[in-house]
């Protein structure tokens, strides 16, 4: 399990996913219809290990 932070360009925070579940290899998605255009980042943080994963997307 991972607990999944989206931020904007900015460094705000915008959403806190608590539990997301994702396996080696799986993708998964979520609903981002709520957000403007923009680069947005992510910061996924595992529960298990403490190891922490960061990605960014374009929302156009």
């Amino acid at each position: 399990m991972y607990e999944m932070e989206l931020f904007d360009v900015m460094g705000r925070q915008i959403k806190i996913y608590p539990a997301v579940e994702i396996s080696s290899g799986q993708n998964s998605s979520m609903d981002i219809s709520f957000l403007k255009s923009g680069v947005y980042f992510l910061k996924l943080k595992s529960d298990s290990k403490g190891e922490y994963l960061y990605g960014k997307f374009l929302k156009k």
